[in-house]
């Protein structure tokens, strides 16, 4: 008799389980499907998504050009160094000079913005 009793709890114990496992599921979809009230709202949240990907894209781009940046400059210092003879030349480097600081300084200020940007967040 006690095992009738022990096989009814236990298959009762099983029903009650499998009936959570159940609800658990129908949760887990719920929140991957996140169904919106608002329709902006989930607009909003993909565009979100979009910028974080653009975000860290441009991050990546920004530090390889740092790099790439500083390398630049020595180039052009040697370059002053070899052609200092030649006027053409001379008036070339200097456009260089002038362009690569233009750059230097709007890296400077995106390297900045992306990390009051990150500190925000």
């Amino acid at each position: 008799m006690s095992e009738d009793r022990l096989h009814k709890v236990a298959e009762e114990q099983a029903l009650h389980i499998a009936a959570l496992k159940e609800k658990l599921d129908k949760i887990d979809a719920l929140s991957k499907d996140q169904v919106y009230a608002d329709p902006i709202k989930k607009l909003q949240e993909e565009m979100y998504q979009q910028l974080l990907v653009l975000r860290e894209g441009l991050y990546q781009t920004l530090d390889a050009s740092c790099g790439l940046a500083s390398g630049a400059h020595v180039a052009a210092v040697a370059a002053t160094t070899v052609a200092a003879s030649d006027e053409a030349s001379a008036l070339e480097i200097k456009k260089l000079k002038d362009e690569n600081t233009k750059l230097n300084y709007r890296i400077k200020i995106l390297c900045q913005t992306l990390d009051e940007v990150s500190q925000k967040k």
